[in-house]
């Protein structure tokens, strides 16, 4: 982990993510409040998921996204 990378390519992750929720009918302010990247760590966040089901879904669907990517 480096503290003062910057990825700016993770703004196009973030994009592709906030795309995909939306085909997938969750939605900014009622399903998730924010995707965020981690630069730091190479990753995006979804943040602010109420419901275990919603993230669960949330969770497989960037494993598709992003296979090579290990959650956490």
């Amino acid at each position: 982990m480096n503290p003062f990378r910057f990825s700016p390519e993770l703004f196009d992750c973030r994009n592709e993510v906030l795309a995909a929720l939306s085909d997938a009918g969750y939605e900014w302010l009622s399903h998730f409040s924010s995707v965020d990247p981690l630069h730091d760590l190479y990753g995006i966040e979804v943040c602010g998921i109420h419901e275990r089901d919603v993230a669960v879904d949330i969770l497989n669907l960037l494993m598709r996204m992003f296979p090579a990517w290990h959650p956490g």
